[in-house]
C-alpha cells in the first residue's frame, strides 16, 4: 500500500452484450406487440358492440311500438267486455220486466174473467126477475 493519495481512474467502457439483456429486450418487444394486438382487438370489439347496441335499440323501439299497440287493443277489448256485460245485465232486466208484465196481464185477465162471470150472473138474475 502506498502512502500517498491515489488518483481515481476512469473505468473502461466494455462493448459486450449480455444474454440476459438480449432476453429482456426480446421480452419487452413481445409484451409491446401483445399489448398492441390486445388494444386493437379491444377497439374492434367496441366497434362491434356499438353496432350490436344500435341493432338492439332499434329492435327495442319496434317492441315498444308493438307493446303500445297491444296495450291499446287490450284496453279496447276490456271496454267491449264491460259493454257486453252491461248489455247482458240490461237483457236480464228486460226479461225480468217482461215476466212481471206477463204475470200482471195474466192476473188482470183472470180478474176480467171473474168480473165477466159476475156480470153474466147479475144479468141472468135480472132477467129472471
Amino acid at each position: 500500500m502506498s502512502d500517498g493519495p491515489q488518483k481515481m481512474q476512469k473505468p473502461q467502457w466494455k462493448y459486450e452484450v449480455n444474454l440476459n439483456s438480449i432476453l429482456q429486450v426480446i421480452t419487452l418487444l413481445g409484451f409491446v406487440a401483445v399489448w398492441g394486438g390486445t388494444w386493437n382487438s379491444m377497439h374492434e370489439g367496441q366497434a362491434q358492440n356499438r353496432l350490436l347496441i344500435e341493432r338492439l335499440e332499434n329492435r327495442m323501439t319496434t317492441v315498444e311500438q308493438y307493446q303500445r299497440a297491444i296495450a291499446s287493443v287490450e284496453f279496447r277489448v276490456g271496454a267491449l267486455e264491460k259493454g257486453a256485460q252491461s248489455i247482458i245485465e240490461s237483457q236480464r232486466d228486460i226479461v225480468k220486466t217482461q215476466q212481471d208484465f206477463e204475470r200482471s196481464i195474466s192476473a188482470l185477465a183472470s180478474d176480467v174473467r171473474v168480473t165477466r162471470e159476475i156480470v153474466q150472473r147479475l144479468e141472468k138474475s135480472l132477467k129472471n126477475d
